[in-house]
């Protein structure tokens, strides 16, 4: 039985994103009974909304949700699934949906334990400053994977509830940078700053902003998502990226492909199927 699958993306501009989507149709490629037909969310509700009734008009068998925005969440799944349409929600929860999604507690311990052994290595286990890179439109996903990294930094460094400052960057480099750079410029003094961000996209525009203003020895990123920019900071001894969890797409991919023809098959499978992630770091 052929399928024909729906994927709106995360957003085309998002490095992670595409490398996703760029995977996806490789793996689909290897595959002569199955159609997909992508389309791009721009990281913009509406457009992911107009995705999913477009999916409905073409009449795909199953979608694959790659957005943000989970409080829009049942105006993305309600069309579909009121024509009967199964739906996988990738990496952020949606409702009236099965999701796939890296294991954000394990991701979340790698990178804190990754940063935390190097501040204690780098700054004799002290932090001035812990900065919290999210997106207030995610209400559950990520919040295992920061509440992790900041047990694990707390267990390496034998600092006692650390108290981050939460800031919303969304998943954007230049709002990234730009929300860094006021911190950094009210904070003069302080030299020992660590940076949780979402992922790498966000963690580019926090080291960008910092190398211009040369402060970039005050600061250590705990990052996620492993891309190629991440991979060629971290063979870079002077870079300020300790960590970012590699999330193996190619295999995310096939994982997500078989997930979708299960389903298309009626067969019993979980709520939620976890993507283990593989250990990137600077040592």
């Amino acid at each position: 039985m052929s399928i024909k699958i729906g994927f709106s993306n995360l957003d085309e501009q998002n490095v992670f994103a595409r490398e996703m989507r760029e995977q996806l149709e490789q793996v689909v490629s290897t595959h002569d009974d199955i159609q997909l037909v992508w389309r791009d969310n721009r990281h913009d509700t509406e457009q992911a909304v107009a995705n999913v009734m477009e999916f409905v008009s073409l009449g795909v068998d199953i979608a694959i949700i790659y957005h943000i925005d989970e409080r829009a969440g049942i105006n993305l799944t309600m069309p579909l699934r009121l024509k009967r349409i199964p739906i996988i929600a990738v990496e952020f929860q949606l409702p009236l949906a099965v999701s796939i999604g890296i294991d954000n507690g394990v991701a979340g311990e790698m990178s804190g334990r990754a940063g935390g052994k190097w501040i204690c290595e780098n700054w004799s286990g002290k932090l001035e400053k812990l900065v919290v890179f999210t997106d207030q439109r995610v209400i559950s996903s990520h919040r295992d994977r920061f509440m992790a990294a900041m047990a694990a930094i707390e267990s390496e460094t034998s600092l006692k509830n650390p108290e981050p400052l939460w800031v919303d960057s969304s998943t954007e480099a230049h709002l990234g940078a730009q929300r860094f750079a006021e911190l950094l410029r009210s904070w003069e003094g302080q030299h020992q700053i660590a940076v949780i961000t979402m992922g790498d996209v966000v963690s580019q525009g926090v080291l960008d902003v910092t190398r211009s203003m040369g402060r970039e020895e005050d600061i250590a990123i705990m990052s996620f998502d492993g891309t190629a920019w991440a991979r060629n900071e971290l063979k870079d001894p002077s870079s300020r990226l300790i960590v970012s969890p590699y999330f193996n797409l190619k295999h995310y991919c096939q994982e997500m492909l078989e997930l979708a023809r299960s389903v298309v098959d009626g067969k019993t499978i979980p709520q939620h199927t976890s993507i283990q992630p593989i250990l990137l770091a600077r040592d």
